[in-house]
């Protein structure tokens, strides 16, 4: 087949993410540019330049046609916003239009997309998921209880009992 072509009579463009002869190669594209099939070469976004659209138009913290918007987003808490519209990309463990939600109690990550895995009333770190075990429990997702013996937060107190 022809650079950027595959199938039986060469009929189908590479699939979206390949390129090349074979479609052997990876596309490079960032921030949402589009690869050409046959080439690889990127079509980018509005808001973004560079062979691999990989540089803003606009600073971190403002956005529009002229640069001259301030992005809505709570910073701290912002991977970025876009630079034509405006929109707020959460960084993991928050979520909201500007970014100023903490996850609700359950879920964790990207946009707080992710459902957490604890039991037995154990809480989950937002941004990992990581579950922090409530006392008397312990393992990964909080499943284990204590060991005869022991008792507390990551069952590491021992007992002193006698009889």
């Amino acid at each position: 087949c022809s650079s950027g072509y595959t199938g039986e009579r060469c009929q189908d463009e590479c699939p979206i993410g390949t390129f090349g002869i074979q479609c052997a190669e990876i596309c490079q594209c960032m921030n949402g540019g589009k690869c050409y099939h046959i080439s690889g070469e990127c079509l980018c976004e509005p808001g973004y330049t560079g062979v691999h659209c990989e540089t803003r138009l606009c600073a971190e913290i403002v956005y529009g046609l002229k640069c001259d918007k301030r992005c809505p987003c709570h910073l701290p808490n912002t991977h970025s916003c876009h630079p034509m519209s405006g929109e707020c990309f959460c960084k993991p463990g928050w979520s909201g239009l500007s970014c100023n939600e903490s996850c609700s109690p359950g879920f964790y990550g990207e946009s707080c997309q992710q459902i957490c895995s604890c039991q037995n009333g154990a809480d989950c770190d937002s941004v990992t998921g990581k579950c922090i075990c409530a006392p008397g429990f312990k393992g990964s997702d909080c499943s284990m209880p204590c060991p005869v013996g022991t008792y507390g937060i990551n069952c590491s107190s021992v007992c002193n009992c006698k009889n």
